[in-house]
């Protein structure tokens, strides 16, 4: 069979997103610009390819970028990522083969660390574990997801009674909402700057953020909504969108909306958004039973609280040889 890996700078922008958006199981994780834009967080570089069949057709891609961090303080290393999962052109096994073959080739020859698959959000196209078949160590772990077929009666009423308190809070206290456009780019910037220094963790790239106001909202792939209090804004939370489904993406906030149940007003108000543009469903993202740290476990609880049910989020981690 005659087939060519290629890199995904060396494919146009048209072809790849065709291919992908015709595929059943993809999702936003797949396309070009969200590949090109995750790969400008810090110590990323793009690792992504296809698969080309002998008329120079795409037949499968691969999302992937190498990360670089240092260990032991001055050892530098790198391990290879994904997001999204592969695709490939019916599912063909000897398609699947050739990626996950490239896959491997990558994680070997460079040597990187490891390498980690997550299907993310395309899981809930999988009835079966996809790295069964493919022989691949796997782990299933656990996504939260709102069906918004239900109708807005329905989901209300499987909400969380803590979550309806805090939503009635912020309208008791006067919160408004404003659906985001590009020209928020840079509130939205600075409240996710606050979060991370008070997180004493490192924030992304503002290029990534011009990515997603510039670029996913204008193709409708990116819903962000801004709440307000007394003229100003204290929460942002950013929904990704692609055909009829969306994520749960990103968030910023001050500390006034935590007191003032901001953050539980703009999901409710973004979830009524989505019912009426006829998104079936939300991923709120990944969940734990018990999770080790108290934070993230109150983070899951929010989520957990807006009555999702769960599915399986299939994960592989491959180590090198």
């Amino acid at each position: 069979m005659n087939f060519s890996i290629v890199n995904i700078q060396d494919i146009k922008k048209q072809d790849w997103d065709s291919f992908a958006y015709n595929h059943p199981s993809s999702f936003l994780w797949h396309t070009y610009d969200f590949i090109m834009g995750k790969n400008t967080w810090i110590n990323h570089s793009n690792e992504s390819f296809a698969v080309l069949d002998k008329e120079d057709k795409i037949v499968g891609i691969f999302p992937l970028c190498k990360i670089e961090f240092k260990q032991y303080r001055f050892f530098q290393r790198s391990y290879l990522d994904n997001i999204g999962g592969w695709l490939c052109k019916e599912d063909a096994s000897v398609y699947t083969s050739i990626l996950l073959e490239e896959y491997r080739r990558r994680l070997n020859s460079e040597k990187q660390k490891f390498a980690n698959i997550n299907f993310a959000t395309a899981s809930i196209f999988y009835k079966e574990d996809p790295f069964f078949s493919q022989g691949l160590p796997s782990h299933t772990a656990r996504i939260s997801v709102l069906d918004l077929s239900l109708g807005m009666d329905v989901i209300w009423s499987n909400i969380r009674k803590g979550h309806k308190s805090d939503i009635r809070k912020a309208q008791r206290s006067g919160i408004t909402f404003k659906k985001a456009s590009s020209e928020d780019l840079d509130i939205y910037y600075t409240m996710h700057q606050y979060i991370c220094k008070k997180s004493s963790i490192v924030p992304h790239n503002k290029e990534y953020f011009e990515y997603i106001f510039n670029v996913a909202i204008p193709n409708n792939q990116a819903f962000i909504g801004i709440a307000y209090h007394e003229g100003r804004p204290i929460a942002a939370v950013n929904y990704g969108i692609y055909k009829d489904k969306a994520v749960y993406w990103t968030a910023a906030s001050d500390e006034a909306a935590y007191k003032l149940g901001a953050n539980h007003f703009l999901h409710w108000q973004m979830i009524q958004d989505l019912y009426s543009r006829g998104i079936t469903c939300l991923d709120m993202g990944e969940v734990f039973f018990n999770h080790s740290s108290s934070k993230i476990q109150g983070i899951v609880n929010f989520k957990k609280g807006f009555g999702g049910n769960l599915f399986p989020c299939f994960k592989s981690k491959l180590k090198e040889k």
